[in-house]
């Protein structure tokens, strides 16, 4: 099956008021073990990126800091400046990643990481694990891997793609559009993609749930499983007014205006498809 569109869920309400689980402050604690280094392109200041504990002899490199891109490889012994290690509370080490004002290159572990891109077209992986991502400002490509990811583009026009597992996607970040053209796949899982203006969403495998801002295109709705979330504000929900197929697709327009493309659909979607969600105050 191609990939699902954008869809918002009633029953994932949480999702449209909860503040966005990244938090740059915070004290970081001195790592005792000896740090494995992913290869990381630092955009300003030195940046070292512990991946997983290994036995090996403690060896760094740093970057320039002076916005040349640098590649870090080696093993770091002690926390280093962008990148702290900590254990959790199940005992498994998580890692917090922190890119600078350039192009960075982001790494995380097979654990669950919390990774910002900061300014700059960064690219970031968070392989294994439920990683928390926010690629920042400038045009990112931020892929989550396997495990629930919450992932936010931020400012630019981004690519944001969730892996497995029951992902959140946002193209720009949890407050709202940035007004550019963001790429959403979800990949397999029960995803929930919350789309702007200009943005295309593809669900991929699995239940996934569209949430939409006007403007938005679903490259795979399937009825069958998935759910158009229109937002809203204001007291009174806006209702459907017109269901017109085009060359585009099916473009469904609100009576506030407010309108997406169900790429290659012609018929009309049902009640049972869509959901309203009015936005927190």
């Amino acid at each position: 099956m191609p990939l699902e569109f954008l869809i918002a869920l009633t029953a994932l309400l949480p999702f449209a008021v909860a503040a966005f689980p990244f938090d740059k402050s915070g004290d970081d604690e001195d790592a005792s073990d000896a740090l494995a280094v992913d290869e990381i392109e630092t955009g300003g200041e030195d940046m070292i990126l512990p991946i997983e504990e290994d036995d090996a002899d403690p060896a760094t490199e740093e970057g320039t800091g002076d916005g040349t891109p640098e590649d870090i490889t080696g093993e770091a012994e002690t926390e280093t400046p962008g990148a702290t290690a900590e254990e959790d509370t199940s005992g498994i080490d998580t890692h917090t990643i922190i890119g600078n004002d350039g192009d960075d290159t982001l790494s995380g572990s097979e654990t669950g990481d919390t990774l910002f891109g900061g300014a700059g077209g960064d690219v970031i992986y968070g392989f294994a694990g439920s990683d928390s991502i926010d690629a920042g400002g400038g045009a990112d490509y931020a892929e989550g891997g396997s495990g629930g990811d919450t992932i936010a583009g931020g400012a630019g026009a981004d690519t944001v793609m969730g892996g497995s597992g029951d992902d959140l996607l946002w193209g720009s970040d949890a407050e709202g559009d940035d007004g550019e053209a963001d790429l959403l796949i979800g990949g397999s899982g029960d995803d929930t993609l919350t789309l702007g203006a200009g943005d295309l969403g593809l669900g991929g495998a699995g239940a996934d749930r569209f949430v939409l801002a006007d403007g938005a295109v679903i490259e795979d709705f399937d009825e069958a499983e998935d759910m158009v979330v229109f937002t809203y504000e204001g007291d009174i929900a806006p209702e459907i007014v017109s269901q017109v197929a085009g060359p585009s697709g099916l473009v469904v327009t609100l009576d506030n205006g407010a309108s997406v493309t169900l790429v290659g659909r012609s018929a009309p979607i049902t009640s049972d498809s869509v959901a309203f969600l009015g936005a927190a105050a």
